[in-house]
Formats: structure tokens, sequence, C-alpha cells
């Protein structure tokens, strides 16, 4: 059996880049989507070399049979499968190779991936059966029903199908009718009344909350399911695919296309099958595609097959869907004109939400099902998967009482060194021994106070179920501790770890599932806590570090806070600084004052905060910056954020160091409040238990 291995490293297993490999233009696609299963550098020299002997497609597959067969015979059997698959694509319906090439080509996939027969299922289908796999993580998020499209085997999903499931997810790839061993074994050809595989998958399975994808045409075939399957709630198009008939005439010129379809509208059998007769002995491919789509169709005659694809559109079906939705395209699809992406988008009109990616050449993804950076397509649904369960979270807690929820808000002291500190609880008022819920420790940046704007920060936090105490470190606020004002570091990373303590001892609070925010100084001390503390999963980073201009030698003196620019000493001598604190203590915070020890310094001075930023992971890091800030200088948070391990985010908004609070009125402290809720909702309110960081 395939082992989970990290998603990222997963992810990265995928190779990247669109390569010339052969004049031909489906050919060189064929090598590039097959390359992409391996990842294999060689055999882009070997894939050159041998296509450059193969002018016509016999030729194509006879080499690419030998060179299979050559390598497997080395010992690279999945190279080997990749070159045989090239060579069984182009192979005729009725080509005796066929058949057996595609099982030796199945029996090789599944043996170098090590799946075992109970990961393989029948599902009984009409009088026939779908062939299907299923890849079970020991604790699923959810679970996602994948499969292709036309002529394509459910096999060459299986690296896509253990990268879902190494994100968390149960998951199930099939072959349709009309797909796979289900075509070529069980008979079964294809239809576009997807919804009934569909409903056979889910049945056999008891499925009945899923993310359907559709790749290729799968993008129409699951837009069809989705419309009649209530049981699939998230729908990924990869790609979309509106009109199919429109994509095989894609290649003729326009008054073709139109003298055909007049041909389909009207019935007139004899001419369409005619012209086809003529075309199809000028072009080997096209009597491939033809031969192939009576084959999957089951099909007698040219007419037949287009009259069937007719059928295969989204226009008629997509105000019937009610889910999810997210549609993928490449700038420079060759099967698929991107024009269908905006007419998918006009035509989901009920959609619960409308996600719409197109990926460019820049990003080696233009292509059709981003042949040459599938990583980046498989990142961007797991992505979009993710953060639908995070707004589940946010807008379950908020649903029927939006922001009128009953917040107990209690004045609470704890015991931190030798003295104490004091704070503010805030507790959702459906939690109870019984239903404990998820809390968050956060504390004010240099010299500041809690009364000074983290009140809506804790508020709208406790408003998506989770408990927060917000404090005020030893020696300043309402908080004990003498000298008053002496800024020490590490006693103020103390007071963090005694919150989190006190956070643990409560009925209320899951103590599995615990985190801590920051903010300017403090930013730099949740990261120290996060490195080194086991009992907490989640972290959210306003700023990283506070700048420090000046260092003096002294005594047990006091020094001012804050200063106007050029009017003396004082620990933070800037006009924003100084707005932010006056303001708040003429109006919300008249505890505050405008001094700190002078020993302060020294402690400051020897303050590293991002020293161990590489010991967080596995614990999420959320960091958000003010691009314009003077303060604390972006470049180095990004460098900070750039050691972080995964599971890590970099949030960049407008304005300066002081922009994400509520004092700025302005958007940025929207985004960053928002920012940090979903964040701590992600993985403290999604998940049920949390361990040493890890979302369980």
């Amino acid at each position: 059996m395939t082992k989970n291995i990290p998603l990222e490293n997963r992810l990265a297993s995928f190779p990247v880049g669109y390569y010339t490999l052969h004049p031909d233009a489906s050919i060189n696609f064929q090598m590039n989507r097959f390359y992409d299963w391996v990842g294999d550098p060689s055999m882009l020299t070997e894939m050159r070399e041998a296509g450059a002997f193969a002018q016509d497609y016999p030729t194509f597959t006879q080499i690419f049979l030998e060179l299979g067969e050559k390598t497997i015979a080395e010992g690279n059997i999945y190279k080997g499968a990749a070159y045989l698959r090239m060579a069984e694509f182009f192979l005729f319906a009725d080509d005796p190779r066929k058949l057996p090439t595609l099982r030796r080509i199945i029996k090789l996939l599944l043996l170098h991936h090590q799946v075992t027969e109970e990961q393989h299922f029948r599902i009984p289908y009409e009088s026939a059966w779908l062939s299907a796999y299923r890849f079970t993580p020991p604790q699923p998020k959810g679970t996602l029903v994948a499969f292709g499209g036309f002529d394509s085997y459910c096999e060459e999903w299986l690296p896509a199908a253990f990268t879902f499931r190494d994100a968390g997810y149960d998951t199930i790839v099939f072959d349709g009718p009309g797909q796979g061993l289900t075509l070529e074994e069980a008979g079964l050809t294809m239809i576009p009344e997807w919804e009934k595989p569909v409903k056979a998958v889910l049945d056999f399975f008891q499925l009945d909350d899923v993310t359907l994808v559709g790749e290729s045409l799968g993008g129409e075939l699951v837009i069809r399911a989705a419309a009649f399957e209530p049981r699939v709630q998230r729908v990924v198009a990869y790609d979309i695919l509106t009109d199919v008939l429109e994509t095989n005439l894609r290649n003729f010129p326009a008054s073709v296309g139109e003298q055909v379809r007049g041909w389909l509208e009207s019935g007139n059998e004899n001419a369409l099958n005619a012209f086809f007769e003529q075309a199809r002995s000028q072009s080997l491919l096209l009597d491939w595609m033809l031969k192939q789509a009576n084959h999957v169709t089951g099909t007698q005659t040219v007419f037949e097959a287009l009259r069937h694809f007719q059928r295969f559109e989204t226009a008629s079906i997509s105000p019937k869907v009610t889910q999810d939705v997210l549609l993928l395209a490449g700038s420079e699809d060759h099967y698929v004109p991107i024009h269908q992406l905006p007419d998918q988008i006009a035509t989901l009109t009920h959609a619960r939400s409308l996600t719409a990616r197109v990926f460019t050449p820049y990003e080696q993804a233009q292509n059709h099902v981003q042949v040459g950076n599938y990583g980046l397509a498989l990142r961007t649904m797991i992505e979009w998967i993710e953060s639908l369960q995070v707004r589940g979270v946010v807008l379950a807690n908020r649903d029927k009482k939006e922001r009128t929820m009953i917040i107990d808000k209690r004045d609470v002291t704890f015991k931190s060194g030798d003295t104490f500190a004091a704070g503010w609880f805030f507790l959702p008022e459906h939690a109870t021994s019984e239903t404990r819920v998820p809390a968050v420790a956060m504390a004010h940046g240099l010299g500041a106070v809690k009364e000074m704007y983290l009140e809506p920060f804790a508020r709208r936090f406790a408003e998506a179920g989770i408990a927060v105490l917000v404090f005020d470190y030893r020696s300043f606020g309402a908080s004990g501790g003498e000298p008053r004002q002496r800024l020490f570091p590490r006693d103020q990373i103390e007071d963090y770890r005694s919150a989190l303590t006190w956070l643990s001892l409560q009925p209320e609070i899951d103590a599995d599932r615990l985190g801590v925010w920051g903010s300017s100084f403090s930013g730099g001390h949740v990261l120290h806590v996060a490195a080194y503390a086991e009992q907490f999963a989640a972290l959210e980073q306003l700023t990283v570090q506070e700048r420090v201009r000046h260092a003096t030698e002294g005594g047990e003196v006091y020094i001012p806070d804050i200063g106007l620019p050029g009017q003396g000493f004082a620990l933070q001598t800037d006009q924003e600084s100084y707005d932010f604190a006056r303001g708040a203590q003429a109006t919300i915070a008249p505890s505050w004052r405008n001094e700190v020890t002078m020993s302060s310094l020294d402690a400051i001075l020897e303050h590293a905060p991002a020293k161990s930023i590489e010991l967080i992971a596995p614990r999420p890091l959320l960091m958000i910056l003010a691009k314009d800030d003077p303060i604390s200088p972006p470049d180095s948070i990004r460098a900070a954020f750039a050691r972080a391990g995964e599971p890590k985010r970099l949030l960049e908004v407008e304005g300066g160091h002081y922009s994400v609070y509520p004092w700025s009125k302005g958007q940025s402290a929207d985004q960053a409040s928002q920012a940090a809720t979903e964040w701590f909702a992600e993985h403290l309110v999604a998940s049920t238990a949390m361990g040493n960081g890890e979302v369980g």
C-alpha cells in the first residue's frame, strides 16, 4: 500500500514544465501528460529521440510499445507503463494489441503504487459493474469522489488520489460507462446521464456528503451529476467543458462546423457520414478519433456518435446546480475553447458559491487539465475545499445569532511568576463542561495594555465559538508586579504560558485546542511560545518584532514609552505610535502609562523573537504584515516567514504598523481580524482534537 507522505512532499513530486517534445500537437500533449505521471527527467530525452522517428501514428505506437517493454525489462516499471500508455492511447479500438496492453498497464501501475486487492471494488451497475478504488486516511476530514473523461482510466488518477488522501480526504476514483475497465471488460458505453453512475457509487459506499471532481470531459459530466444528485455538496470541473460537440468540431473551419450542425439538426445522416468518410481518409488522427468515438459511445456511424455527443452539454442543466462550484480552465487549452469558461459561469445561476481559476503559461499550467503543472491544479482544489470548511465553521457559529451571540465577559486574575496577571475572559454562551470550546490567549505590544483596541478582536473570535483570555503583562495595566512598567520579554513570554495554563484548567475549555495571538512586540512572544510549547495548536501573529532605536545604560529609572519625533528620548519616537497610544489613553485605556523602566532596554535587546521560528511547525502559523510598516520592517517578516515550516500563511495588508487595529477604521483592520478568525476556526474549531500542534 502506498504510504501517506506529507502533503507538500506529495505536491512537490509533480514536475513543472510543458515541453516541446514532438511537432504533432496531439502527440506532444500526450507525451507531456504521461511524463507528468512519472517526473523522471530522463524521459524528456528518451521521448524526443524516440519521437523523432515517429512521423505517423502506427510508427509511433510501435516505437513506444518497444520502448516501454525495454524500460520495464531494465527494472523501471513506472516509466515503462507510461510509455506503454502513450502507445496504447493511439491504438485503434479493434487492434488486437489494445486490450492486452491496457491490462498490462493497469497491472504495472497497481504494482508500482502498491495498491491492494482490498482497495479495488467492482460496484454493481445495471447488468454489469463499475471499477473503483478507495484510499482512506486515518482520520478523514471529508470525502472526495473523482472520475476522468473520454476514454480515460481511473488508474491514471492514482497519483492525484494519493495527494487528496494525504491532504486528509477519503478518496474514491472510479470508471463510469465508457471509461477504463468499465468499458473494456464490463462493456458499458458512455452516457450523458452521469448522475446514474454517481448514484451507484454513493449508494455502494453509503456516502451522503461528497466533493465530486470530474476531469476533462468529466468537467461536463460533473455538472450534470451535481444537478440531479443532492448528496454532492461541492463540485470541481477540472477543466470546464460546456459543449462537447463544439470541442469535437473545433479544428474544422467555422463554416464546416455550421454545416455539420445543420446536418445533425436536419437528420441528414448520409451527407454527414459521406463528408467524414472523405475527411478521415486524409487524416489518420481523425480516423482514429472517429473510431474511438464509436467505440466509447457504442455507436456505429459518425452521425450517430456526433448526435450522441450533442447531448453532452451543460447549458440546459446548469441552473439546477445549487452546490459550491469550482471551475478550472487553461488559458491555452487546445481542446476546450476558453470562452466556455464564461459560458459556464453565466449558466450557474443558483450555485451556492462559484469560484473560477484560469491557469496561465507563466504557471506552466495553461494547457488542458493543467498538464505541465498538475501539482498546482491539485493544490488549488485542496485549498478551495479547505476554504469552504473554514467558511462552514464560521457561518455555523454565526448562522442563527449573527453577531448577537451572548458572550460572557469576566474579569479574572491568574498567577504568573511571583505575582498575578489580570485579564478579561470572553466565553461563548454555549461553552460548558459538556461542550468545551477552543481558546486563545492574547496580549498587546510594547508597553500597551489590554484596553487598547484588543476587545474587538476578542469578541470576533468569541462569535466564532472560540473563548479568549485577554491579559495585561505583569507590571502593566491592572496586573501586579513591581517595579511598575518593567518590560522584560522573558517575563511576558512566561505570562503567555501562565495564561495558557490557566485556560487549560477552566472546565469550559478544551485543553487540546489552545492558540495564541500576538500584536506588534508580542508577535515575537507568540513565535517563541509556539516554538517551544506542545499544548496548543494554532498561532496567529500580526507583526513580528518591534524596533528599538536607543539603547542606553542606566539604573532603575523610567523613560517614556512613546514620544514625538525630535522631542527627546523615548522607546518609540514616531508620530503614528504617539497618536495611537495617546488616542487610546484619552478614550478607552486611561490605565495606560507612558513609561517603561530603563532596565527593560537590556531585556528587549536580548530578545530575538524569530530565532526559533523553524520549531513552530507542525503547529499552524499565520503572519500578517502591513506593507508600509516603518516599525516592523516587512522584509524582515517575509524572511522570518520563509524560514517557518508548513502549515503557514502570510497575509499582506495595506497601511502602516497600526492599520490592523480598529483604531485605524480602515479595511486592513477588518482583513486582519477576519483572517485571524478564519485561521483559528480552521485549526481550532474545525478539529475535534489537536495534539502537539497537529490538526487531528
